[in-house]
């Protein structure tokens, strides 16, 4: 090989020479480089370099805040997601609370109901005088029916007397009374039927 004789030549005994040092592969830079702009295009396409590279950076922050806000959009999404799955827990758990506490109240209401029937069972017995006795107590819409039996009209007065100064029952009225066919000797002896309401006085 021969540098000297040019890229390519044909030597006396038919040998090819090829100068790879002067024939390497051109180089974009070097060919930049080699170019000369000419002045009054230096200012415009510096211009023109410096508002590409400006727009570049603009794009690139804006890429990078884009992919920051869809990052925190997946973020709040995924917060979004299990509050809504936690409120549900929530609701059926209160569901489930209230179920308990409506029957609750219900059984609070049954045994109340019971206690207090039993208060003005003991209370009425309480209020009536020794010469008098209950011979059947039961239930109506608003109160409670009682029918007895008194040794003469005094002890009669002093029952419904009596029953007036309950603290479990009120107003108490007289629906019947008459001689008791069952006087056993006794003339003065009666029987009565007399109602009273539910509640303090």
């Amino acid at each position: 090989l021969d540098a000297s004789r040019g890229p390519c030549r044909m030597g006396d005994a038919g040998v090819i020479r090829f100068d790879y040092l002067r024939n390497r592969a051109p180089d974009a830079l070097d060919w930049f480089r080699s170019r000369e702009i000419a002045r009054p295009l230096q200012a415009p396409l510096a211009a023109v370099a410096t508002a590409l590279l400006v727009v570049l950076a603009a794009f690139g922050i804006e890429t990078y805040r884009a992919d920051q806000a869809r990052s925190v959009e997946r973020l709040a999404q995924m917060r979004v997601e299990q509050s809504r799955a936690d409120l549900a827990k929530t609701t059926l758990e209160r569901t489930d609370i209230d179920a308990l506490l409506a029957l609750d109240r219900r059984l609070r209401g049954i045994r109340l109901s019971g206690s207090l029937l039993a208060q003005r069972l003991a209370d009425i017995a309480n209020h009536v005088p020794g010469r008098a006795w209950l011979s059947g107590i039961s239930p109506t819409s608003n109160g409670i029916s009682i029918s007895g039996h008194a040794e003469d009209l005094g002890a009669l007065s002093e029952t419904i007397a009596d029953l007036m100064s309950s603290k479990t029952v009120r107003s108490p009225s007289l629906v019947r009374a008459g001689k008791d066919d069952l006087s056993q000797g006794k003339p003065d002896l009666l029987s009565f039927e007399m109602r009273v309401e539910d509640g303090p006085k």
